[in-house]
């Protein structure tokens, strides 16, 4: 995103709880904008007080507008094969809402998000003239072959929206080059062609200080998934 942009804009900002202000881009959203609609969807339950998905509406740091999104209840049994089906109900509520608030806080400037089905739904407000641009901060790294046929289907609908989504958003950029080379080895993206990578870091820490010792000790913070490339890790440390 350019630093210089105008105080006067809006932004749509669509993201997932916990992650909205990941890196603290939700507190730059509300610095550099004057009027920021934020959607946080909350996809996966994480724990028992993770809050609700929402609509908020910021005008100038302060809340002017607030409302509760409607969200499918699933156990977790069944929250991985009712995917598609949350999605869609994500995909209808941005559209409903934006096209029925566009008189009052529209024209809409800028479309902002980091997952395929939401980037993919910018483009179509743009096609609709709701928004003006659309910027695809990539974040998922999902390699389209799995041993399990249910996980790859479930992966070949996310393909589905994350090519389109990836080619025609005004504006991508990758949380790391990996996500890039992916894309690039799919054919998504021309393979020559370089993109620009934005990672995430909060308050990050200049001098590390800490006791001699002969023993480094590797803390990793993420999901534990084999296709994140643990196993470099665990084959390899102590």
């Amino acid at each position: 995103m350019n630093n210089s942009a105008k105080k006067s804009s809006s932004i749509i900002y669509v993201n997932f709880v916990p992650y909205e202000n990941a890196g603290n881009i939700f507190t730059y959203l509300l610095d550099t904008y004057t009027t920021v609609i934020s959607f946080t969807f909350n996809f996966h339950k994480i724990s028992e007080t993770q809050k609700q998905s929402r609509l908020t509406i910021y005008r100038n740091k302060h809340v002017i507008y607030s409302c509760r999104l409607f969200q499918t209840s699933t156990t977790q049994q069944l929250a991985f094969l009712l995917l598609p089906v949350r999605s869609i109900v994500i995909l209808a509520q941005l559209l409903y809402h934006l096209i029925r608030l566009r008189k009052q806080f529209g024209p809409y400037d800028t479309y902002f998000t980091v997952n395929a089905l939401t980037a993919w739904a910018g483009n179509i407000l743009r096609s609709l003239h709701l928004v003006t641009s659309t910027i695809f901060w990539i974040w998922d790294y999902y390699p389209p072959n799995h041993e399990d046929k249910i996980v790859m289907f479930m992966r070949a609908l996310y393909w589905y929206f994350d090519k389109p989504a990836t080619q025609q958003s005004n504006k991508i950029v990758f949380l790391n080059k990996r996500l890039a080379v992916l894309r690039k080895q799919m054919c998504v993206l021309p393979k020559n062609k370089k993109y620009k990578v934005v990672g995430i870091g909060t308050n990050p820490i200049k001098k590390i200080t800490h006791k001699a010792t002969k023993d480094i000790s590797l803390v990793f913070l993420g999901v534990l998934k084999k296709s994140q490339g643990l196993e470099l890790f665990f084959s390899s440390a102590h």
